[in-house]
Formats: C-alpha cells, sequence, structure tokens
C-alpha cells in the first residue's frame, strides 16, 4: 500500500479506491447499478465544471472535493442509510459535508451540485442561474455534461471486458 501511495499519491489513490467501490458490482458480470452510474457522472461534471472556477481560499483542492462531492451525492440512496450518519463516519472537508448535507446552500460546491442536479432533472434556467453566478457559460455547462455522461459509461465498458 506504501508504494501505491507513493506511486500514485493519496488523492489520486482515493480518487480510485472510490471508482472501484462503484464499479465493483461489475466483477461478476452484474449489470451496472444506474444510480452508481449517475453518481460517478456528477462527480466527474462536478470536477470539469470546478475547473472553470478561481478556488477560494478556504477550499484547498477544489476538483477534487468537487469530483468527491458529486460522486458520495447518491451515497445515501445507494447504500439506504440517512446522509447525515455517512457524514458521520466519513472524514470529509467541511465544505463536501456542506454540499451533501444541504447542497442548496451557498457553498461552492453546494452551488455546483445543486447546478448539476438541476441540468440533470431538465431545468435548464436554474441550472444556467447557479452556473452564472460562479461563471460557468451554458456551453461550458453542456460540454462537461456530456464528457461527464461519455466518462461514466467508459468505465462501465471498461471494466465490463
Amino acid at each position: 500500500m506504501d508504494q501505491a501511495i507513493a506511486l500514485l499519491g493519496r488523492r489520486q489513490l482515493q480518487r480510485w479506491l472510490q471508482l472501484l467501490i462503484y464499479a465493483n458490482n461489475l466483477s461478476d458480470g452484474n449489470a451496472p447499478n444506474p444510480l452508481m452510474q449517475l453518481a460517478a457522472a456528477r462527480g466527474r461534471q462536478m470536477e470539469l465544471l470546478s475547473a472553470e472556477i478561481d478556488p477560494p481560499p478556504g477550499l484547498p483542492e477544489l476538483t477534487d472535493n468537487a469530483f468527491m462531492t458529486g460522486l458520495f451525492s447518491l451515497l445515501d440512496i445507494l447504500i439506504n442509510m440517512p446522509m447525515s450518519e455517512i457524514l458521520a463516519e466519513l472524514p470529509l472537508h467541511s465544505e463536501v459535508e456542506d454540499a451533501l448535507s444541504s447542497p442548496d446552500d451557498d457553498g461552492i460546491l453546494g452551488q455546483l451540485l445543486s447546478g448539476v442536479i438541476a441540468g440533470e432533472s431538465g431545468d435548464y434556467a436554474k441550472a444556467a442561474s447557479i452556473f452564472s453566478c460562479l461563471g460557468i457559460s451554458a456551453a461550458a455547462h453542456a460540454k462537461s455534461q456530456v464528457a461527464a455522461l461519455y466518462w461514466a459509461c467508459r468505465i462501465n465498458i471498461e471494466n465490463a471486458g
């Protein structure tokens, strides 16, 4: 494990472990869980969108935290456990916890999550409004959405083969 951390770095290793947990259900020929695929796409989309934002001083590693927020955003549904109980067990940055507890709050990650959810549900006016406040264009939102969905589909294809 120490060699893996040295080679990949702690953040990259954490990211791969998170993806492996979500992709694990494919190992025995099981069909991919659509919620897991959506969570992976959310994580990737939030990561891509966060690259459009100047990170605030209190939130280091914005793209990593954005990815984790999106990835964990459906965890309560996936494991049928209240988000508050899940968050009590995970050592997450406070902004990630805030976004997962209450995405409609004013934090950057909560705003990103709310915008992504609005885009997923077809409420493009709300998504555009949220992203506009963050300095993210409609074109960047659309591009990130397509790229994230493609990326999430590739996880399933690469792990199924």
